[in-house]
């Protein structure tokens, strides 16, 4: 099932700094992450966003190295904890997900309960790298410590439909706990409107199609030209 959405327009990668909330003290260690279900990964490197451009791969080692020069700084308005995850984002892009995954876990250190951030961000990694279990845990942890935020609800269901299309009871449990906090979200109905057609319930995929055509009628034409493809399919 795609991850991009027509009405919406989801992205969803790794996130940075906006809207994580509060961070909590802890200690500056590294969180006891355990791998789910036995998973382990055998290559941590991957294609990132500035591997194979030395101008770019140098900029973000200088940035990695200005962002540890903040670690217990407190002259500096960021906590460990943004730093932390600034420091992971580099990794990142630089495609090194051992060094990323070691500093969200010094994140998690800090804060593994009242934000998501970084637990959004390990499922995304973890996903990246096959570890599909481990990523779940991550996504729903990250909702746990902040279902207020639509994006780590967005990226929980997303990979679920993905990965899980078939384990209906939590993704349907993911959406209802969604709609708690966020009503009649045009967006959160497209994600239940795409699983619908992915695992073959076509009229149930076109009536939420309705349905966003209802909340969003500005997106009418895009969304009935939907409607007339998944009708094709019945």
């Amino acid at each position: 099932m795609t991850s991009q959405t027509i009405v919406i327009g989801i992205i969803l990668a790794v996130l940075v700094l906006g809207g994580a909330g509060y961070w909590y003290y802890v200690n500056d260690a590294s969180y006891a992450h355990q791998f789910i279900g036995g998973e382990s990964i055998s290559n941590w490197d991957f294609q990132g966003a500035y591997e194979g451009n030395a101008e770019l791969e140098e900029k973000a080692h200088n940035e990695i190295a200005r962002l540890e020069g903040l670690i217990d700084n407190e002259e500096d308005d960021n906590t460990d904890y943004t730093v932390y995850i600034s420091i992971a984002n580099q990794y990142d892009l630089l495609g090194d997900g051992e060094n990323e995954y070691a500093y969200l876990k010094k994140a998690l250190a800090i804060d593994p309960e009242h934000t998501g951030l970084a637990w959004h961000n390990l499922g995304a990694l973890m996903e990246r790298l096959g570890a599909f279990q481990t990523a779940r845990d991550a996504y729903s942890r990250a909702v746990q410590a902040q279902n207020q935020i639509l994006q780590y609800q967005m990226a929980y269901l997303i990979f679920l439909t993905n990965h899980f299309p078939e384990d209906a009871p939590a993704i349907e449990g993911v959406l209802n706990e969604a709609k708690l906090v966020y009503g009649d979200n045009p967006t959160l109905f497209e994600i239940r409107a795409r699983w619908l057609e992915e695992t073959g319930k076509i009229q149930d995929a076109i009536d939420m199609w309705k349905k966003i055509r209802s909340l969003s009628p500005q997106a009418a034409p895009v969304i009935d030209s939907e409607i007339q493809r998944l009708q094709g399919l019945l």
